[in-house]
């Protein structure tokens, strides 16, 4: 297998690994222990990548197809940190309105006024 060969499957397997991640996070929930798998496999295969291309000499043309390539897996790498910072976004947004409603709960409940809402009479 030529070095060249090696390098673009290592780019396609990243490439792989980034597509699965999309569609991981374009579910509702996050795992954790799924995320951390994803940052572990990315950091091996990045390391392995940049051993190879530090390794090899590239005429212009093979670097022109190497450039190509890690410009759409960049592209990749850019839309997964978005829905990673949406998902954020989303879950300090939740926090903060749960923040807000115990707040409001405490204040008032301090006046004897009640704000339970049916499910929570049922939690008691």
């Amino acid at each position: 297998m030529s070095k060249i060969t090696k390098i673009s499957n290592e780019i396609e397997e990243l490439k792989k690994l980034n597509n699965s991640e999309l569609d991981f996070l374009k579910k509702d929930i996050l795992d954790m222990d799924k995320v951390e798998e994803f940052k572990n496999k990315k950091i091996d295969l990045r390391d392995k990548l940049n051993n190879s291309l530090n390794s090899i000499c590239f005429s212009e043309e093979q670097k022109k197809i190497i450039i190509v390539k890690l410009k759409e897996l960049l592209e990749l790498e850019n839309e997964i940190g978005e829905l990673y910072k949406n998902k954020l976004f989303s879950i300090q947004d939740n926090l903060i309105s749960i923040n807000t409603e115990r707040k409001l709960r405490e204040t008032y409940g301090k006046g004897g006024m009640n704000f339970l809402t049916i499910v929570d009479k049922n939690l008691k």
